[in-house]
């Protein structure tokens, strides 16, 4: 299970606070597998698309596209997300997992039953995106995140 440790969280979040709607709010601070709160909230089920995936030196550099599965057959973004993940300070079958492109961030820690710990960096708000920036850190697991989502996606639930 996931737990965000940094009790800075709510004081990011006030800054922004009167500019957010309450679901938001809510993927900001989310605790758990973003993928899976925002499929809850959409009411469809959400995939992970690799679109780029890069080694350089150390760190492999992950792009992904997160998209709702539509009844219709369409696929909408429904959010952005880029890790960097500095290989070293990973265990071998994390990478492995990870070089595959087969999964989330979210999915590949859920599958290895590591115990983490999240740190929300920083939180971002415009007319246009909200988006934020976060650690996962445990047992030979260290991955930076930031995941971008199109406000006008979720002002279609509020």
């Amino acid at each position: 299970m996931a737990k965000f440790t940094n009790s800075n969280s709510e004081k990011l979040l006030g800054s922004l606070s009167s500019e957010l709607t309450p679901v938001e709010k809510e993927i900001l601070l989310n605790e758990e597998m973003t993928q899976t709160e925002v499929s809850n909230i959409l009411k469809v089920p959400v995939k992970v698309e690799v679109i780029a995936q890069h080694e350089l030196s150390d760190v492999i550099v992950r792009q992904v596209r997160i998209y709702a599965e539509r009844a219709d057959g369409r696929h909408p973004t429904v959010y952005f997300a880029e890790s960097v993940i500095p290989i070293s300070m990973n265990s071998d079958q994390f990478i492995a997992i990870i070089r595959e492109k087969n999964m989330g961030i979210g999915q590949a820690v859920k599958a290895m039953h590591i115990t983490q710990n999240r740190h929300i960096i920083d939180l971002y708000a415009d007319e246009n995106v909200i988006s934020r920036n976060y650690s996962i850190e445990g047992d030979k697991l260290f991955i930076l995140i930031t995941e971008v989502f199109p406000r006008s996606v979720l002002k279609a639930i509020d």
